[in-house]
């Protein structure tokens, strides 16, 4: 009986890892120096935010980068450094947010394929209803997400759609000076 149980976590587990590059333990290759993070992710952060706003589908969503301070870094409590590159958010009104979501993956899956990520996931589903959301992780533990929401009415639903990307760095100190080094360094 729970040898049947543990086959199909054993099989679901490694399904993940060979999609996803990460096992449920985190990344499998090693992250990024920060100076070297810094540059390729927020080149992919200007690509895919570009793909974005040219989605056929989406040309109704205004997008702005967050008012949040970015890039940041923040230790974890497993003591990795996560750098946060930087958000955007594309808010307006659409019919059909699920569609929406799945027209700018495909969208932006060439962009991720460019920069060596794996395409978007399958649209994810919080589990007390709300937020949906697809994304790509990198075997070093790097993110693209995209995370829809918003409020629904019979006319209409007003979307907001947040681009974010983060990942864990190496680095000796993980603090706002390091990284302010390193974005001086970036110039």
């Amino acid at each position: 009986m729970r040898a049947s149980r543990t086959v199909p976590a054993l099989a679901a587990a490694l399904a993940a890892t060979a999609l996803t590059g990460c096992t449920p333990d985190g990344p499998t290759e090693q992250a990024p120096p920060l100076d070297e993070a810094l540059t390729t992710y927020t080149d992919l952060y200007d690509d895919v935010l570009a793909a974005l706003r040219e989605t056929p589908d989406a040309r109704d969503l205004t997008w702005a980068e967050s008012l949040a301070t970015y890039p940041s870094v923040t230790e974890q409590e497993d003591g990795l450094c996560y750098l946060f590159v930087t958000s955007a958010n594309g808010t307006g009104t659409i019919d059909d947010a699920q569609a929406l979501l799945a027209s700018l993956a495909a969208q932006v899956d060439p962009v991720l394929e460019e920069h060596g990520m794996e395409p978007m996931s399958e649209q994810q589903h919080s589990e007390h209803g709300g937020d949906i959301w697809v994304e790509s992780v990198a075997a070093n533990g790097w993110s693209v997400e995209l995370t829809g929401g918003g409020q629904s009415s019979p006319e209409h639903q007003d979307a907001v759609v947040e681009l974010s990307i983060d990942g864990p760095v190496a680095t000796d100190t993980c603090t706002d000076a390091t990284l302010e080094q390193a974005v001086a360094d970036a110039g």
